[in-house]
């Protein structure tokens, strides 16, 4: 077989598989993004106990995720705790191989009561990164086993349930 030859082969395989090909041309589809996770969660976090972590806690919380336009991997809310603190957060959303969605964000803590009326500056915001995989349940999207790792020194677990 000449270069030539071999050249057009070549040529005419990537044209068809490319979908130049107009018999198949039309019955291809783009890529639809999965993880569409924008909306309203119910949740739950709980601290481990450790002798880092000084008051550990857990409780409820409603975490409102909003998403950059066509189910982007950018996102970012407000987590708001049962006592009414409201909490910003900014992170990502990708897919995984198994159909599910792992995101990765900062949640940045608000001033406490107790730190807003110290005299003493405060060294750093209370901040904690979170990470968990998101799947469909029920044609819902539910969060298990997710962790949080607070830069004061508490670890723990948390999960979500889409409204």
């Amino acid at each position: 077989m000449s270069i030539k030859k071999g050249f057009i082969g070549v040529a005419v395989f990537l044209a068809f598989v490319l979908g130049l090909n107009p018999l198949f041309s039309q019955d291809v589809k783009p890529f639809k993004p999965w993880c569409c996770i924008a909306g309203k969660y119910e949740g739950f976090f709980k601290d481990n106990p450790s002798t880092t972590c000084k008051d550990p806690k857990s409780g409820t919380s409603i975490m409102i995720i909003k998403q950059d336009k066509k189910c982007g991997g950018k996102i970012w809310g407000t987590v708001t705790a049962e006592d009414g603190t409201v909490q910003e957060f900014k992170g990502t959303v990708s897919p995984t191989l198994k159909g599910c969605c792992e995101i990765k964000a900062v949640v940045r803590m608000k001033k406490s009561k107790e730190e807003l009326l110290t005299k003493e500056p405060i060294k750093e915001p209370e901040q904690a990164e979170i990470k968990g995989t998101m799947c469909k349940a029920e044609g819902k999207w539910v969060l298990k086993n997710g962790t949080y790792k607070t830069n004061r020194g508490c670890t723990g677990v948390f999960e979500l349930k889409q409204q």
